[in-house]
């Protein structure tokens, strides 16, 4: 129903734990990794979960989010850092919105809780 879309770089420290946080959710049906030729071990993490993984040049991630955004044909679609936990959203979201967004935790390495922002 929804498809992620994930910009990557040098991104292998934190991705797995946010694929992880993506797979709970039965919603996601698609969580694309567009990796802007990492060296480190972030394209075979995404693999690995079964992500799609397309490629863009360094330096603009919104570009890397807009070639993932133009592959995909979902009803819905967003983005997310890989340095992000994947909350979710519950069915009654899909069934009454046309544009969605969330409230935000900010939580640091150590996935202790800093603050929140509360969207209107």
């Amino acid at each position: 129903m929804i498809s992620l879309v994930t910009p990557t770089l040098n991104s292998a420290k934190y991705l797995e734990t946010l694929i992880q946080s993506v797979q709970k959710d039965s919603f996601v049906e698609k969580h694309i990794i567009v990796d802007s030729y990492s060296t480190d071990q972030t394209v075979e993490i995404a693999k690995s979960h079964g992500c799609i993984v397309l490629h863009c040049k360094p330096g603009n991630m919104y570009t890397a989010i807009n070639k993932g955004i133009a592959t995909t044909s979902t009803k819905y679609v967003s983005y997310i850092n890989s340095d992000d936990i994947w909350k979710g959203y519950n069915e009654s979201f899909f069934n009454k919105s046309d544009i969605l967004y969330s409230d935000i935790d900010f939580i640091d390495s150590s996935n202790r809780f800093l603050h929140s922002f509360r969207s209107a």
